[in-house]
Parts: C-alpha cells; structure tokens; sequence
C-alpha cells in the first residue's frame, strides 16, 4: 500500500506561494480569454501538486493498482 504523506498548512501555503508571482502576471494580459487560459493552467498545476504531496507520487504505469 502506498504511504499517504500529510500535507500541512505550512507546506500548502508555500506551494501556493511558489505560484503567487505567476497569478499576479496575470494581470498582464491583454485579454480575457488568455487570462483564464493562464489562470486555469496555474491552478491546475498547483492542484496537480497538492494531490500529489497527499497521495504520494504517480506511478510510471497507471493501469498497475499495486506497486511490488
């Protein structure tokens, strides 16, 4: 079974911060659909990221449902 690590307030709020220069670039663009374009990208990256530090890393194979 695979270890579920703990993410923290602590570590959260840094993950967000790592991104928090890229949001406010944001208000750079010159339009609206290549704000949320961005917008959406970034979230779904540092989602991406905080599920990751939760469940642990994505197997190489993701049709395998137990590592040896």
């Amino acid at each position: 079974m695979r270890k579920k690590s703990k993410v923290d307030k602590k570590s959260f709020m840094a993950l967000c911060e790592s991104r928090w220069k890229e949001i406010a670039e944001l208000s750079n663009r010159n339009n609206l659909y290549d704000l949320e374009k961005d917008f959406s990208q970034i979230w779904q990256t540092l989602g991406r990221s905080v599920l990751e530090q939760r469940v642990g890393e994505v197997p190489s194979n993701t049709r395998k449902k137990k590592p040896k």
